[in-house]
């Protein structure tokens, strides 16, 4: 079922349930600062933070991040484990930054394999 972000919204900001979340995929480019790796056009999942506990998504390295009031804006993601591995080798990447959507986010998780 489809529905508009503004419904979304008012779903989430009524607080009727444990956790509220809404979600969009979309497409954006992905630059990382490592030269050897190639800017590439990644799917990415705009959520809010209770989007972790609520699906209990398991994590390799950090977690997901805390809602964040509605005039507060947070440039923070979760990279997925191939992504991580791609762009950072791996490694725990938790505190890293990476330029999406011509912004700079820092990365506070790393999803493991479900």
């Amino acid at each position: 079922m489809k529905i508009t972000w503004q419904d979304a919204m008012n779903i989430v900001y009524a607080k009727q349930a444990k956790y509220q979340a809404a979600h969009a995929l979309t497409w954006g480019m992905v630059t990382p600062a490592d030269k050897n790796v190639h800017p590439f056009l990644g799917v990415i999942r705009a959520t809010h933070g209770e989007f972790f506990p609520m699906f209990k998504v398991p994590f390799l390295y950090g977690q997901g991040w805390q809602n964040y009031p509605v005039n507060q804006v947070e440039y923070v993601t979760v990279l997925s484990k191939s992504t991580n591995q791609r762009i950072f080798g791996g490694i725990n990447s938790v505190g890293q930054t990476l330029p999406m959507l011509g912004q700079l986010f820092t990365v506070v998780g790393v999803l493991d394999e479900c």
